[in-house]
């Protein structure tokens, strides 16, 4: 490359009109590919023509037909303007630009060591601030003696420019929660989960902070038939166990589930709690409790036993009285003990009648009407508790 050079060089001078010896800048000399020339020392120079050579690319602006050889790697630059402007030929090659500098699609660059980079394509680029954009994927080889790859990060600070872009997967060293934060296709900028130092096998993971992006041993088990292993679409458990003191959460809603008290535990309804049961349900009544089964009864609606079984009274004639029990359930009538629904709003203390309005129903309003009747169904101990005491005696208005 360096002979090519000095042979375009001779030729430029060869045509280049010459004075009078006596009248040359400087001796013609040999002009060599192994010769050493000092920054801008001038070679030949005369009939307004110059020829430069130096280490490193030339600076500063040039006269107009000056030449320049960069001896450190044989480019020549010509002056264009006033401007150094690299000559470049037709031919292929590789330039080797030493130091630092952008690389093109057939540049290398060395840095005095033995390692050389070179560029694979033309969007591979690596800047004067030391940016390295490649056109492809990046391997890192083998440091020897047993130690892995690695990819050091190390300055963190605030979200660089263009790390929110589409069709791009960016990631940088955030500063505020030390750790990489990453925008995937212009989404939202999102921190990289980080694991605790260690953990327990088979515990769960808990988030150890606001920012989403740490993780710790929360210290809870779950066994082989524990939380996940039973959880189908995070469905609850069809029949948990519990052990000693259970507390149950507030506002069970779920009306297609059934929570059983096991065989030999005791379900204690705490001091001032309210046990609200909705229509259709059953509830445990307190104290002596007598009851009769019936079927398809209307939970809450009180009835008097006809001919073929259970039905609901009405106090507007003798055929439809007394009154004998109040549903608590579709299967169970009580007629001794207290009855529970959510939706009354009794007068607490008040007596409880059986309406003449409609069949089943109950009233804290005595009938009136002449030829109706008046039975006592029982007492209101809250606004939704009623101690069920049908009396037999039924009088008639």
């Amino acid at each position: 490359m360096k002979l090519r050079l000095l042979l375009l060089i001779t030729c430029a001078l060869l045509l280049t009109p010459l004075a009078r010896a006596d009248s040359l800048t400087a001796p013609v000399p040999i002009i060599t590919a192994s010769m050493s020339l000092a920054r801008a020392q001038t070679v030949v120079s005369g009939g307004g023509s110059a020829v430069q050579a130096g280490v490193g690319a030339p600076a500063g602006s040039c006269a107009a037909n000056a030449l320049y050889v960069n001896t450190s790697n044989g480019n020549l630059y010509t002056c264009n303007s006033g401007t150094w402007a690299i000559v470049t030929s037709g031919g292929s090659g590789t330039v080797t630009v030493v130091s630092s500098g952008s690389l093109g699609s057939t540049q290398v660059v060395t840095g005095g060591g033995n390692t050389t980079l070179q560029t694979p394509n033309s969007s591979t680029i690596l800047d004067s601030s030391g940016n390295l954009t490649l056109g492809g994927g990046l391997t890192t080889g083998s440091p020897g003696g047993g130690v892995g790859g690695y990819l050091f990060l190390s300055a963190e600070g605030t979200a660089p420019a263009g790390l929110s872009t589409a069709t791009k997967d960016n990631c940088y060293a955030d500063s505020t929660q030390h750790g990489l934060l990453c925008n995937f296709n212009a989404g939202t900028t999102l921190p990289l989960v980080q694991g605790p130092a260690s953990s327990t096998s088979t515990h769960l993971a808990a988030f150890n902070s606001t920012t989403g992006g740490l993780l710790a041993d929360s210290g809870i088990v779950d066994t082989a038939a524990g939380l996940l292993a039973a959880c189908t679409g995070c469905a609850p458990l069809a029949s948990p166990t519990f052990s000693g003191t259970v507390t149950l959460p507030t506002g069970i809603t779920d009306a297609s589930s059934t929570f059983n008290v096991p065989t030999g535990v005791t379900l204690n309804i705490a001091s001032g709690a309210t046990l609200n049961c909705a229509a259709g349900s059953t509830c445990p009544s307190s104290g002596s409790t007598g009851s009769l089964t019936g079927s398809s009864l209307t939970a809450y609606n009180v009835y008097y036993f006809g001919g073929s079984g259970l039905a609901k009274a009405k106090s507007d004639s003798s055929s439809t009285l007394p009154g004998i029990c109040v549903a608590s359930s579709t299967t169970v009538c009580v007629y001794s003990g207290v009855v529970t629904n959510g939706s009354w709003s009794w007068t607490e203390g008040g007596l409880v009648y059986v309406s003449d309005a409609t069949g089943g129903l109950m009233t804290q309003t005595a009938p009136s009407t002449s030829g109706h009747y008046i039975q006592i169904a029982g007492v209101a101990t809250s606004s939704t508790t009623i101690l069920v005491l049908p009396s037999v005696n039924v009088a008639g208005l």
